[in-house]
């Protein structure tokens, strides 16, 4: 038996080459099958072929000064590499990962190892596509190769063209060229072992010479055949060794190419595939008879006869499995490579790590962003599960159960016309079975009632785009499957799992399956520490780390209605939790050390002061103290800097909330944090002042910006070195400056006026609002102007009846056509009163008037229901058909509406804590 190479070219998460690979190996039951895979988990092989439930994935991380990452090299039932590994051990060979270690820095940024952006972006796959008539390469793959054939040498030669076609001349490139060449070392010293000194064979390919070149079984010899000076026969550019098939002329010093005549060597040796003649050290040609040698060595290949010290050589070559854009390079490289196993060790100061975590169809998706494989897993786990005859009824009825459940309604009649139409397909496109694509028209075509606002999912790689009709988002769900792994009794895991759930039973947290609502106290009545801080760090750390199952619902209030210093959560133990901590490991072994890690990281990648803050008041919150303090002193400094109004009005708001909870910071952080407050008072003010723009339209983030500034003079007097005269003189000269925003006019008058009592506000004070506000009466800054006012002194407006006076009298005066051009921006400033502050508003006007309008008449308006609907139906369409082109406003309107204070410590216009 002749020892060869095989090389077995796939597309990771493919059923046809899971097949391939599993008869391949069966067939040649070599003494080595190499796997395109982590080379540093050799060593673990036992730990991922336990009872495992797939999919899983095997997670590494490596974390330096640099920062840190995580590579997936996800595993399901027909993934090809998970097949060799089953295969190889059921044969008796030896299985071995053979590409470079996820932390080497050719997977920088790479985070799935079998990615498949080689098809993603193949330009000639593409044209390929458009040639044939396929939408995508998904469907062009099923259609080559996804079907029924009991021809599984023709598999292999179409397999073959798709990839030559697929990689063609194109170079490795920085990310490849690593990869690749350490593969072919592997191979190089697996054949090697094997006995074989050159030359490989494809699966459904041709055998390579040394050289790179092409060699045919007639034995062409490639190059131009010149003897070098040490007697052996160089082919161009090579080493002159022969080609597999070549005649096995006899070199210089005795070495002959694979597949020769076997003629005997100076030294004995003989090229692989000879007549197995016994050398002088009686050492065998690979692939020989199996004559016995002097010290008993036999070649790899050879009949497996006792040697004379009683060892035994196993038979066989080498199988390779790869990504099939590799397998052209790694073909043409492995001869020219030393045979020496190749070794990689981790960089100096960089930790890494590698354990196996459970992973689930949805994750395994390309519909959700996944770079790698297959889309549709489901479909696919049914493909290798009952065979394609069966699988594409199967999943169409998996479908209709799926959006029945969903409520959705598909009659028997609808379920028919589906299996028809994709029958009918399957046969107009020349499919034996139907294909994945043909199951999914035939649902689209027989239940999808209505026009589509975007593109059928599965004619694109990629997300579900918006738009999408809500029934084909359930059909592609259902396609995608609900299967999670599950690892096997006695996986090992990093030691963060273990102290994660170590911490959670410290703090009397149980989560199990099913959700719990947890009320956490943070202070009592004793001078006792409650056990309700111990429970708000331990699960903040875990929000820190992005940990499905604990969600933090609510903060504190410290409002002036409502005070509660307690936290509400939902906990529980979802299947997501475990494979989350598992990767949380990069960060390191215990929960707070992983929670400060991932801190860290966020702090050094922060873009500006406001998330900054918020890296900060996460840290506080999860009880980081050390860290808090360090970060405060790196803030302080920070702020100097800070070029936007914005961004520090954002960060001070965040740290002024903060502040408010000390039980959360104790009294060396408030410290700490009083120096910060200063620095950002001060900063905040030189930014206010340098911001001009006449015609500048409402900016929520400036206006949120001086509501900061007035909070921290407001609950700082007496307690932060703050400068109130320097603050009330910055104020009345934006306040006055016509070149100012108008809406930070406004926000600038309702600064003076909020931060001063009732009374304090005398008739100067409102003689001087009334001079500005007649100054910012124009039609298109007047509502602006108002929002900045209204949004920090809208209780002072309401008691203000002189200045409600002065408003309604601008507003009359306003021409029908200013009075239009000043209307949303109007609307959107009276916004800020809830219905009782209107109605004082309203009783003020009319008692102006004499008392001779209903106030309640002033807030209504007689206008046509019906009317009222068809405006709100136009505005409606008009906004679907913006955000169908893009072009819909995404500012989040958020409420600024002016409570007199900061309240909760979480910031409930976006969810995030503070």
């Amino acid at each position: 038996m002749t020892a060869r190479l095989h090389v077995v070219g796939v597309r990771h998460h493919s059923p046809a080459c899971a097949r391939l690979v599993d008869w391949t190996i069966r067939r040649e039951k070599p003494r080595f099958v190499l796997i395109e895979g982590p080379s540093d988990m050799n060593e673990r092989l036992d730990e991922l072929l336990l009872e495992h439930q797939l999919p899983m994935a095997l997670f590494t991380y490596r974390r330096g000064p640099e920062g840190s990452s995580g590579t997936w090299s996800p595993f399901c039932d027909y993934s090809p590499e998970w097949i060799a590994l089953r295969a190889a051990r059921e044969v008796g060979a030896t299985a071995l990962f053979v590409d470079l270690p996820a932390w080497h820095a050719a997977f920088d940024g790479e985070e799935n190892r079998y990615s498949d952006r080689h098809v993603r972006d193949s330009e000639r796959l593409h044209e390929l596509c458009a040639e044939l008539g396929f939408e995508d390469t998904d469907a062009l793959w099923d259609h080559l190769f996804e079907q029924p054939s009991d021809d599984i040498d023709a598999l292999a030669s179409r397999l073959a063209e798709y990839f030559a076609m697929l990689r063609g001349d194109e170079p490795g490139g920085p990310r490849d060229d690593p990869r690749e060449d350490f593969m072919a070392r592997f191979v190089a010293w697996a054949m090697a072992e094997s006995g074989v000194g050159g030359g490989g064979e494809g699966t459904g390919g041709e055998g390579r010479d040394r050289s790179g070149g092409r060699e045919s079984g007639e034995g062409r010899e490639s190059g131009e055949g010149r003897e070098s000076g040490d007697g052996r026969e160089r082919g161009e550019g090579g080493e002159g060794r022969e080609g597999a098939g070549g005649e096995g002329c006899e070199s210089g010093d005795g070495r002959e190419g694979a597949g020769g005549e076997g003629c005997e060597s100076g030294d004995g040796r003989e090229g692989a595939g000879g007549e197995g003649c016994e050398s002088g050290d009686g050492r065998e040609g690979a692939g020989g008879e199996g004559c016995e040698s002097g010290d008993g060595r036999e070649g790899a290949g050879g009949e497996g006869r006792e040697s004379g010290d009683g060892r035994e050589r196993r038979e066989g070559g080498v199988v390779l499995v790869c990504g099939g854009y590799h397998k052209p390079a790694i073909e043409r490289a492995w001869s020219r490579v030393p045979a020496e196993r190749p070794m990689v060790a981790p960089p100096e100061g960089v930790r890494v790590g590698s354990y196996l975590v459970p992973f689930s169809f949805r994750r395994l998706d390309s519909f959700a962003g996944y770079a790698s494989g297959m889309p549709s897993p489901a479909f696919y786990q049914t493909v290798w599960r009952e065979g394609h005859a069966r699988a594409g009824e199967a999943m169409m009825f998996e479908a209709i159960r799926h959006l029945r459940e969903r409520k959705q309604r598909v009659s028997p009649a609808d379920a028919i016309a589906a299996a028809t139409l994709a029958r009918g397909l399957a046969a107009l496109r020349g499919h034996r079975a139907p294909a994945r694509v043909d199951v999914l028209d035939g649902l689209a075509g027989a239940l999808v009632k209505d026009a589509l606002e975007a593109p059928l999912p599965w004619t694109r790689r990629g997300v579900l785009l918006p738009r999408t009709d809500p029934l084909l988002v359930e059909i592609v769900a259902a396609f995608s499957g609900q299967k999670v792994g599950a690892l096997a009794p006695g996986t090992p895991q990093p030691p963060l799992v273990r102290d994660a759930f170590e911490e959670l039973a410290r703090a009397s947290i149980v989560p199990t399956r099913d959700v719990q609502r947890l009320r956490v106290q943070l202070a009592g009545a004793s001078s006792e520490p409650p056990k309700g801080a111990l429970q708000s760090a331990v699960l903040h750390r875990l929000r820190v780390l992005g940990i499905p199952g604990f969600t933090f619902v609510r903060g504190p209030s410290l409002a002036r209605t409502r005070t509660d210093l307690s936290e509400e959560w939902t906990v529980a133990r979802r299947l997501e939790t475990d494979p989350a901590l598992i990767e949380a490991a990069l960060y390191g072994a215990t929960l707070e050390g992983a929670a400060i890690a991932k801190l860290e990281e966020q702090s050094r990648g922060a873009a500006g002061v406001m998330e900054l803050a918020a890296v900060l008041v996460d840290a506080a919150l999860a009880r980081l103290e050390a860290f808090t303090r360090r970060g405060l002193l790196d803030m302080a400094r920070v702020v100097a800097a800070e070029p936007s109004f914005a961004e520090l009005g954002g960060a001070l708001a965040k740290l002024l909330a903060l502040r408010r909870g000390d039980f959360v910071l104790g009294a060396r952080g408030m410290a700490d944090l009083d120096g910060v407050l200063e620095a950002c008072f001060e900063r905040g003010l030189w930014l206010f002042e340098g911001i001009q723009g006449a015609s500048a339209p409402l900016d929520d983030a400036h206006v949120g910006a001086v509501r900061a500034l007035r909070d921290t003079l407001r609950r700082g007097r007496g307690e932060l070195a703050l400068d109130p005269a320097r603050a009330y003189g910055v104020c009345e000269r934006r306040a006055r400056d016509p070149e100012a925003p108008p809406a930070l006019r406004g926000a600038a008058l309702g600064f003076l006026w909020s931060v001063r009592g009732d009374d304090d506000i005398g008739e100067d004070d409102e003689a001087s609002a009334l001079a500005i506000l007649r100054s910012a009466a124009r039609p298109a800054a007047m509502g602006d102007f108002l929002g900045g006012l209204f949004a920090l002194a809208r209780e002072q407006v309401v008691r203000a009846r002189r200045l409600v006076h002065a408003i309604d009298a601008a507003l009359e005066g306003l021409s029908r056509e200013d009075f239009l051009i000043a209307l949303p921006a109007l609307r959107q400033a009276f916004a800020y009163f809830p219905p009782r502050e209107r109605l004082s508003i309203a009783e003020a006007i009319a008692r102006r008037d004499g008392g001779k309008a209903d106030p309640m008449a002033l807030l209504g308006a007689n206008i046509d229901v019906a009317a009222v609907q068809r405006a709100a139906t136009l505005e409606r369409a008009a906004s679907e058909l913006a955000a169908r082109f893009g072009l819909n406003d995404v500012h989040d309107a958020r409420d600024v509406r002016d409570t007199g204070d900061t309240g909760d410590m979480r910031d409930t216009r976006d969810g995030d804590p503070a």
